[in-house]
Order: C-alpha cells, then sequence, then structure tokens
C-alpha cells in the first residue's frame, strides 16, 4: 500500500466518521435506534416482592360502573392491611371530594393501613435542563395528604409513542415531587427499616432527562395480577399479599390507561408500567445510553481503522471482513444490552458498511482516479482567480483550511417558488441560467470567488485565496450590481411574461475557515464557519424587513468611511456608483445567542443631506423602540412615516411597536429575536 493510499483511507474514515457523528449528533435514525434496542428485551420473570390487583372488566360488571363508590377502594385497602402488605400503592386519583360520608370511610381505611401510597398526577410534564417540570399537579384531597404518601403517575412517552422511561420526580414551581413508583419503593424500604438504601440507589440510578429507563422484564402478565372482584370476594388467598408491594390499578381497556411500551406484545396497562419500574429499581437493573462521546469515538474509529484495513485487502476478502464486522458488533451490543449498556446499533454498523464501500470504490477508480485527478479537481473551482492560485501552486490540491478575514454573500431570487409554479420549465431553466450567469459575472468583476449554486441562489466570498483587505467593500459592491442587473433583468424578462420580486442578499465579514473540504476523490474550496451561517441568516432578513441588500455589523466595520465622501453613511464604489448604509435594528438570529446590528445597504441615489435628516430622524424613533418607550416609538415611527410615506422599514417597525405597546415583551433589552430562519 503507497503512502499516498494510507493518506486516503484516513482522510476518507476522518470524513466518514466525522459525517455519521454529526448526522448522528443531530438525532438522525433516533426512532430506529429505540426500535432496534427494544427488540433486545426478552420475556422473563418478575421480581417476586411485587403483586398487582387489577381494577379489570370483570370487577367492572361486578362492582358497577366507574367512578366507583369510595368505600368500595377503602374494602380493597382493609383486605391488604389485613393481608399484611408491605406497602400499597392505590392508582387510582381521588383529586375530587366526595360525599363526607365516603371520604371519611376511605380515610379511615387509608389511616389503619399506614402504608398507603396515593396517586396524583403532574400537569404538562415536560423535560426541561434535565429535569422534568409540570405546571401543576393533582392531587388527592387534603384529607388523604395529611395521612399518606403520595407521587405523580405520569409516563415518559418516546417521539415515537412508545414508553421506555418513567419520572423519578416532578418539578413544580421549584418543589419536587415523587412519581408514584418512587415513593412506592421509598415505603418499601422504610417498611423494611432501610430508609438509607432508597437515597444509596437513587445515588447511583442513572437519569435521562429526569426520568429512568424501564428495564422491562416481559410483556404484559410478567407480574402476578389478580381481580379487585376476587379479591373482595375472598377467592385469593390473603398469604399472595403477605410482605408484598401490591399495586392496585385499571387495566380495562375501557378506562384508557394503556400505553406502547418496548417488549413485543406492545400495549401494555399502565399498572404494570408502573410494576416494572418498580421491579427495575429494587433489582438495580438500570439500563443507560452509553454516553455520546463514545459513540462518537467509536464512529470515528470503525470508520478510520475499517478504511485503512479494507485498503490492504482484496474486494473478496474486504467483504468478509465487513460482514464479520458487522455481525460481531451486533453480538456486542447484545451482550453490553444485557449488562445495562444501549449501544448505538445504527450508525455502527453503517459505519463498518460505509467504510466497505468506500474501499470498493477506491479499488475500483484508482487508475481512473489518477489519471483524471488534475483535470476534475480543476473543474470544482468556478472562479478564475481560484484558478490562476492552483496553476501556480498545485500543492493547494489537497485537503485542507487555514483561517481568514473574509466577506461572504448569499443571494437568491425574491418569491422564486412560486415563479417556478407558474412558469413551463423550459423557460424557468433558461431564466435561472441567465440570472445564476449574471450574478456570477458580478463576483468575478469584483474578483471574488463563486462558491456554489444553492438552488435559484449562490454563495461567493472575498478574501481567499487571494487575501484581500476591501474584501468587505467588495462584497457591498457586488450586492449593488446584482441588484442593478435585477433591474435589467426585469425588464428584459417582461417582455416575455415572466414578472419577478427582485433578490435578497446578505452579507457578513469575519473570521472563516477557507479551503479544499471533502475527500481525497472529491472536494470543493469553500469557506465554512458560523460567520459563513450568518450570512445566509441576514440574507432571509431581507424579506422581513423589505430591503434587497442586508448586511452585518462586522462588514460595515470592514467596508469602513471613503474620505472622499465626508459622510460615516455612504461611500462611493469605484464604478461611481454610491452606496450608503442604513442602520436597520439589533437582532439575534436563528441559531445564535449573541445580539448583533444590521444595516440596509442601498445605492446612494438619495441626496447625503437628505439621506442624513432621514437616518437621523428614524434613528430618534427607533432609540425610543430599544428604550422600550413603545407609545412614544409609535409616535415618532407614524410622524416619521408622514415625511417618508411608503417606508417598509419603518413600517415594520411601526406594527412591531403598536403590537409591543398592547403586550410588552419580557425582560426587554432592545434585542428582536428571530425563531425562525
Amino acid at each position: 500500500m503507497t503512502g499516498q493510499r494510507l493518506v486516503w483511507a484516513v482522510a476518507v474514515g476522518l470524513v466518514e466518521g466525522a459525517m455519521l457523528g454529526a448526522l448522528w449528533w443531530l438525532g438522525l435514525a433516533a426512532g430506529w435506534q429505540d426500535s432496534v434496542s427494544d427488540m433486545m428485551f426478552e420475556e422473563g420473570r418478575g421480581r417476586g416482592e411485587i403483586v398487582m390487583v387489577a381494577i379489570d372488566d370483570e370487577s367492572l360488571t361486578r362492582l358497577g360502573r366507574w367512578p366507583w363508590d369510595r368505600n368500595v377502594h377503602a374494602r380493597v385497602i382493609d383486605f391488604l392491611t389485613e393481608a399484611k402488605a408491605s406497602v400499597i400503592g392505590y392508582d387510582v386519583l381521588f383529586a375530587e371530594e366526595a360525599p363526607a360520608a365516603d371520604d371519611r370511610v376511605l380515610s379511615q381505611a387509608v389511616a389503619r393501613a399506614g402504608n398507603v401510597v396515593l396517586a396524583g398526577e403532574a400537569q404538562d410534564l415536560m423535560p426541561r435542563d434535565g429535569r422534568l417540570v409540570a405546571k401543576s399537579l393533582l392531587l388527592p384531597i387534603q384529607q388523604l395528604r395529611q395521612i399518606a404518601s403520595y407521587g405523580v403517575v405520569n409516563v415518559v412517552a418516546s417521539g415515537d409513542g412508545v414508553v421506555r422511561h418513567m419520572p423519578f420526580v416532578a418539578e413544580v414551581d421549584q418543589e419536587e415531587v415523587s412519581a408514584f413508583w418512587a415513593a412506592i419503593v421509598k415505603q418499601w424500604y422504610q417498611a423494611r427499616g432501610e430508609n438509607s438504601k432508597f437515597a444509596e440507589i437513587a445515588g447511583v440510578m442513572p437519569l435521562e432527562e429526569g426520568a429512568m429507563r424501564i428495564s422491562f422484564a416481559g410483556g404484559p402478565g410478567v407480574y402476578p395480577k389478580y381481580s379487585v372482584v376476587d379479591v373482595l370476594d375472598g377467592r385469593v388467598s390473603p398469604d399472595v399479599f403477605t410482605d408484598k408491594i401490591v399495586v392496585v390499578g385499571a387495566v380495562s381497556p375501557s378506562l384508557h390507561d394503556d400505553h406502547l411500551t418496548p417488549v413485543r406484545t406492545g400495549q401494555m396497562p399502565g399498572l404494570e408500567v408502573h410494576a416494572n419500574a418498580i421491579g427495575t429499581f429494587l433489582g438495580r437493573d438500570f439500563l443507560v445510553q452509553e454516553s455520546r462521546w463514545r459513540t462518537l469515538v467509536t464512529l470515528i474509529g470503525l470508520c478510520l481503522v475499517g478504511n485503512v484495513v479494507l485498503v490492504m485487502l482484496s474486494i473478496k476478502w474486504g467483504l468478509v471482513v465487513v460482514i464479520g464486522g458487522m455481525i460481531g458488533y451486533i453480538i456486542y451490543s447484545v451482550f453490553s444490552f444485557d449488562g445495562g449498556v444501549i449501544r448505538n446499533l445504527v450508525f455502527p454498523v453503517a459505519a463498518i458498511a460505509i467504510s466497505g464501500v468506500s474501499s470498493v470504490a477506491e479499488k475500483y477508480f484508482l487508475v481512473r482516479r489518477q489519471r483524471n485527478y488534475v483535470r476534475r479537481a480543476m473543474g470544482y473551482y468556478l472562479s478564475p482567480a481560484v484558478m490562476g492560485e492552483i496553476m501556480s501552486d498545485p500543492g493547494k490540491l489537497t485537503l485542507g483550511g487555514q483561517r481568514r478575514k473574509m466577506s461572504v454573500l448569499f443571494v437568491d431570487i425574491a418569491g422564486f417558488t412560486s415563479l417556478s409554479e407558474k412558469l413551463p420549465p423550459e423557460v424557468l431553466s433558461r431564466f435561472l441560467n441567465d440570472f445564476l450567469t449574471r450574478a456570477s459575472q458580478v463576483v468575478y468583476a469584483e474578483d471574488g470567488v463563486v462558491d456554489k449554486y444553492i438552488g435559484d441562489g449562490m454563495m461567493a466570498f472575498w478574501g481567499a485565496p487571494i487575501a484581500q483587505d476591501d474584501h468587505g467593500q467588495r462584497a457591498c459592491r457586488a450586492a449593488l450590481s446584482m441588484v442593478a442587473e435585477t433591474e435589467k433583468m426585469k425588464q428584459e424578462w417582461a417582455e416575455e411574461g415572466v414578472e419577478f420580486a427582485g433578490v435578497r442578499v446578505g452579507i457578513n465579514s469575519g473570521e472563516m475557515v477557507v479551503g479544499n473540504m471533502g475527500s481525497q476523490e472529491r472536494f470543493d474550496y469553500t469557506a465554512v464557519g458560523d460567520n459563513v451561517n450568518i450570512g445566509a441568516r441576514l440574507e432571509g432578513l431581507g424579506k422581513y424587513y423589505g430591503v434587497s441588500v442586508v448586511v452585518s455589523g462586522a462588514t460595515r466595520k470592514a467596508v469602513g468611511d471613503d474620505p472622499s465622501a465626508g459622510s460615516t453613511s455612504s461611500l462611493q464604489a469605484a464604478s461611481g456608483q454610491g452606496m450608503a448604509f442604513r442602520k436597520l435594528d439589533r437582532v439575534v438570529v436563528k441559531g445564535k445567542s449573541e445580539p448583533m446590528v444590521i444595516y440596509g445597504l442601498e445605492a446612494a441615489e438619495m441626496d447625503e443631506g437628505e439621506r442624513k435628516q432621514r437616518d437621523e430622524l428614524f434613528e430618534s424613533a427607533r432609540k425610543l423602540y430599544t428604550e422600550g418607550k413603545f407609545g412614544k416609538a409609535v409616535r415618532a415611527f407614524a410622524a416619521f412615516l408622514k415625511d417618508y410615506p411608503g417606508d417598509g422599514v419603518a413600517e415594520l417597525f411601526l406594527a412591531r411597536c403598536e403590537r409591543f405597546a398592547r403586550r410588552p415583551p419580557e425582560n426587554w433589552d432592545g434585542v428582536f429575536r428571530f425563531e425562525v430562519k
């Protein structure tokens, strides 16, 4: 194996591992992983300490329609008390008062037992910062809460509706309330004089978003279950319940307490889910997801080792290694599951398979790749500036990047989706080619690089591969030229009956990573980084603010001021076209946390003095808005619009201030936060 092929294998392995790791980290195929993990549950035996008393169809038929009188529940509790049950978990919500006599009978039975755990319910229970937080609680009536413990009976369903977790505690108004099953277990250890043991086990219990993953012992029936009516009619020996945890609750389908679970039988009554949760804790049969970092290292390692090993083998032996590796990893994951660790199966198996595919592809295209290497690589560089750099230094045809201070530009056609629905495909194709050709020529005229075409838009940048101190000015000049070219296109295409709104451009400047990104077989000369993403977000803001070009404060700073213009609001382009910046807003774009100032860029067609007067008047109104004086800001923007009717930015702020005046935002800091791209 040559050094070049080893480098190729390492590079491809790292790229594949990083890509798979990123997709996994973002949660792709999480549902598949859960489904595969569910298949590892086997039918077993429940713990002998747990017994269930079921409110089933026969009980409802014999004892009457639900809900029952509370003296029926009192009879059940009295029976279990006489049977010397260690703990009685009663999964029935007594949240409303009944006739005083009925409540008194039930309360007396609970008091006589002294070991009853009652059910509560958390409203709108949601994960937040690793905890489970509820808006409110439905609790047993005060008369019962004074004599018995209680816990919330909520379950936690995954995105596919399957219950795999149970809350440990629920937080309401910064106070914690135990889960129903946890309160039962705590009562169990207290009854046995082992109070510290509960805290000891809880201290090592792994939680995921505040919930315990249930290790299901099997499907429905794995824990013994007796009908309420059989218990009351004396058909069940009291010895069955002696020194046991007895959980009482509904199993009848008509009471709608069934849940999807990972076990093969699917639907399971909530009562049995609680029993499995109790059994998980008592047996310390905890399940925990493999750490995220370990999974990520596994993916990268499998791709890296797989590519290095497979590049040394023939296709036949490589296939044997791939199949053997996949089977071996599956067996390893099954044994890990039995040991309480859930390993990701989908992506590691995919990593092994992808390593095999890339190895076969490398061998198949090796000769062809070497023959066409330079010619193909040159085809990825669309800018003449890049082509010149490569011709002068062929060593740039390698993977890698460097940090540069640059400006990036994103542009697309406003309203293209609706336009594409109206035009025939052949007309749409000509129109799009015309736009992208003109936009590319504008970029080339400013010595920029066309990074890529993105549907009806384009990404371009300045500052690499040739350093350009004026990258910000070049990007801004290109943006205004694109707007001007679009106006020409409107007139020309109107003759063919094609009408469109124009273009939207976003520009950002700052430090970015630029270079050849990809693999040894295929790569692009591109720019990446947080500042690139911000540029893409700014392009979308043009529609919101009603301007063609939105630039960041960083770009405005990079452009600087033209001394010959004598103003901080406008600059003179090299072509003679004036450019002017108008401060729009202070915002936080989607996916970011830090605020930034944005500007509108426009051709300086207005008289400099008039523009300065307009901008100062607008800024004085906007200052009231940022200070939270929304009523005054409404009047200020209304006055501005009398002098400058039809100003879209002012109309936007007027509407926003009117809305905020009616309902002021909380913790206002003058920053508008976008929740969408």
